[in-house]
């Protein structure tokens, strides 16, 4: 059966288990928007900025370990989401963007609002598909799902004509296609990697990457580590992958690391470095360890090929999965020499010691008071939501995140969960499809992620009604509820602007004396007018102390329209 290209759209996001979308409405992909309210099987989350929906696509795609999906118009709403596109490149998430596009037959034409999307994400997203055939839709879909998740897992880019979008076409949904993945190691590869272990004395372990932090991963790392008593240091914004009050823990390489901690871990004589891509700040500056020639022999282990010798030479480059590997040397039992137990409480020491937080003897302002309260207060299933500023420096260093694994598949969370974004961030919002159903919310998340002026006019419905209820008849004894005050802060800008105008009212020159000629002298005022006249009789008004906008804007009263919202 004939069915439009947007509804294929969104009959293959279901297809590929899609619960929820997150957009700004944009008249460049409306049939997208009405094929996904006359399907009613996709949650559409409503955004206020294309920036917000494309954190909100991140972070559901960090707590659930499916690709995040957000929409926006062309041109000035692809631009905004850039930077959601730019954090999943970052931090390996799986994100599919879908943006509007002028009509084919004006592609190319430096038409309005046209951007050049292959050009514009080209440095940022694994790939970018503008759909021409609608037939094509499905085979698209899918490619774009199976690329956002092969490693290294990123953001991919799904340009939909508007012409392209009402087109019918016999196609069919395809089901989602099998993402290649990495291979288990040989058995070659981990005896040699166990022996290289065993004969060092100092040796470092940093992890990262996303396949870790699944159950399994979490688990291998815990166990590897204590099965060949190996100091264990995450990577940016992984801090959460293993229990940071375990003896093994050395700490975490994020922003405004101390230069003791990195010179302890520069005493390293062997680096292992399991699943993370050894990025800028991870490796403090490409430091640790040293770019393109380690100091120290280093074992780099990735499921992507191209990430790697792109930065380093490794002794032992492996393309392999990470979690099987790990999985693998803790099937061995190791051997460690005599001094590395205490190269372990080297790095563990200073570590605990100051991740326990107290007042600071200067009196200057510190947050980890804030933090302090948090781990005693929040609870084991808490998710934090951090910018990736330098202050996220307070949460890294006193909180203990517990490392427990989290089962995305049965949608519950165990343990704390560290969600970083760049830029800003938002949760998602819940949903009958809530992938954590029981948690405790703010009351405010939801409208969070929503639009706040949809609560304003609620809250204006319900005063109509008050008003309705009050002038009909009712049976004598009835309580009538009480009229609620208007809540003037959740109002929008322009009627605000123009109630100030109307208060303001017209400043326009009196004429000299009024009616009855000249004023009484100069400097008096006329008892209850609220006015004083100078020497010439003039009358000009006292000093007014309402907003300026409305002192600014008040010659252009009757030129500048009000509009109520």
């Amino acid at each position: 059966m004939a069915r439009r290209a947007a509804d294929l759209i969104v009959d293959c996001l279901a297809a590929h288990g899609v619960d929820r979308v997150f957009c700004v409405p944009g008249e460049s992909y409306l049939s997208v928007l009405d094929a996904l309210h006359d399907s009613n099987a996709i949650q559409t989350v409503v955004c206020r900025h294309e920036s917000g929906a494309g954190f909100m696509a991140v972070g559901d795609a960090k707590m659930t370990g499916r690709p995040g999906i957000a929409f926006v118009s062309r041109g000035p709403g692809a631009t905004n989401a850039s930077i959601a596109v730019h954090v999943a490149e970052q931090d390996a998430v799986p994100l599919v963007l879908f943006v509007g596009q002028v009509p084919r037959g004006e592609i190319g034409r430096r038409s309005f609002q046209e951007v050049d999307y292959a050009k514009t994400f080209a440095d940022m997203a694994k790939a970018v598909y503008l759909i021409h055939d609608p037939a094509r839709v499905p085979e698209i879909v899918a490619r774009a799902f199976v690329e956002a998740q092969a490693p290294t897992p990123g953001p991919v880019v799904v340009v939909l004509p508007e012409d392209m979008l009402e087109e019918a076409t016999e196609a069919g949904t395809i089901e989602p296609v099998p993402v290649p993945r990495a291979g288990a190691p040989s058995p070659a590869a981990i005896a040699e990697i166990a022996a290289r272990i065993a004969k060092a004395e100092r040796p470092l372990l940093i992890a990262g990457g996303p396949g870790i932090g699944t159950a399994c991963g979490r688990a291998a790392l815990r166990a590897a580590s204590e099965a060949h008593h190996l100091p264990v240091v995450l990577s940016f914004k992984r801090q959460d992958y293993f229990p940071n009050t375990h003896a093994n823990y050395a700490g975490h390489l994020g922003f405004k690391i101390p230069k003791p901690a990195v010179a302890r871990y520069l005493e390293a004589d062997l680096i292992l470095a399991v699943g993370t891509r050894l990025t800028e700040v991870t490796t403090q500056g490409y430091t640790l360890p040293a770019s393109p020639l380690p100091r120290q022999p280093l074992i780099h282990i990735h499921d992507d090929p191209r990430q790697i010798g792109r930065n380093y030479s490794a002794v032992l480059p492996l393309v392999a999965d990470p979690v099987a590997v790990l999985e693998a040397l803790a099937a061995i039992p190791g051997k460690a020499p005599a001094k590395r137990a205490a190269w372990i409480k080297k790095l563990n020491e200073p570590v605990a010691k100051a991740m326990a937080w107290s007042p600071p003897a200067d009196g200057l302002l510190d947050m980890g008071a804030i933090v302090a309260a948090l781990t005693e207060r929040a609870e084991r299933d808490a998710i934090f939501v951090t910018d990736a500023g330098n202050f996220s420096g307070w949460l890294h260093r006193y909180f203990p995140f517990s490392g427990a694994p989290a089962d995305r598949l049965r949608r519950r969370r165990h343990g704390h969960r560290h969600a970083g974004l760049g830029g800003g961030g938002a949760a998602p919002a819940p949903s009958a499809g809530d992938p954590f159903p029981g948690r405790r919310r703010r009351p405010d998340d939801g409208l969070r992620a929503g639009d706040r002026r949809a609560v304003w006019r609620q809250r204006q419905d319900l005063h109509l009604q008050q008003r309705q209820l009050r002038h009909h008849p009712h049976a004598p004894g009835d309580r009538l509820p009480a009229p609620r005050a208007r809540h003037r802060p959740q109002e929008p800008r322009l009627r605000q602007m123009g109630r100030e105008l109307r208060r303001a009212g017209p400043h326009r020159r009196q004429p000299r004396g009024g009616a009855g000629g000249r004023g009484a002298g100069a400097g008096a005022r006329r008892p209850g007018s609220g006015r004083r006249e100078d020497r010439r009789g003039a009358h000009r008004p006292l000093r007014d102390h309402r907003p300026a906008v409305g002192m600014r804007l008040a010659r252009f009263r009757s030129r500048l329209p009000v509009f109520s919202l």
